[in-house]
């Protein structure tokens, strides 16, 4: 599968649309800059990873998996970085035909920015790219529809963060009562 998607945008191009995923929580949201004024999109992971995108990625993944090449074990090793992008790909490509774009025409795909809001090294960044949403957001609906946005946006950042922090001292409590694979110790006494 080639990469319709390639990472990353040429110096001083603005994105047509930025998403901010969160990824412990099932809804995430599109900001479209597209038009002559923006838009904003609160969807539900359902929505997006439905059948036909676990159809797509089988499908794919099927492919790779059978795929006869001259060097099979390297191939092998390499289908979990082929999977990855594959999953990522598609699940791109469903959350654009989501906002009703059409794809087929690869001169006309948008620039897409992801910001994946979540870990504890977000906490001071994700203050600046929610006052770039804002400003962007003003455009479209107002201060007081950037501000509802904002807030939206902010409200999951931190229900996200809540979800990090309660998985971690999880792991870190299975670690300490011997529960954890990742558990450790620098004495054991096995006798």
């Amino acid at each position: 599968m080639e990469q319709p998607f390639p990472p990353g945008l040429p110096e001083g191009v603005q994105p047509d649309i930025q998403l901010c995923i969160f990824p412990h929580l099932r809804e995430f949201v599109a900001l479209d800059l597209r038009g002559a004024a923006p838009s904003v999109t609160a969807m539900h992971t359902d929505a997006v990873l439905n059948d036909d995108f676990f159809r797509a990625v089988e499908s794919e993944f099927s492919q790779a998996l059978r795929e006869r090449v001259d060097y099979p074990f390297a191939h092998l090793m390499t289908l979990p970085m082929h999977l990855e992008e594959t999953i990522r790909d598609i699940a791109m490509s469903c959350i654009l035909e989501h906002l009703g774009l059409r794809l087929d025409d690869e001169r006309e795909l948008p620039a897409v920015v992801v910001y994946v809001v979540g870990g504890g090294g977000w906490a001071g960044q994700f203050d600046q790219v929610l006052r770039g949403i804002k400003e962007k957001l003003r455009e479209a609906y107002g201060e007081a529809g950037a501000e509802d946005w904002g807030r939206r946006i902010a409200g999951m950042a931190a229900d996200e963060n809540a979800i990090v922090e309660q998985l971690n001292r999880q792991q870190l409590s299975d670690a300490l009562s011997n529960d954890s694979p990742d558990f450790f110790t620098l004495w054991e006494n096995r006798n």
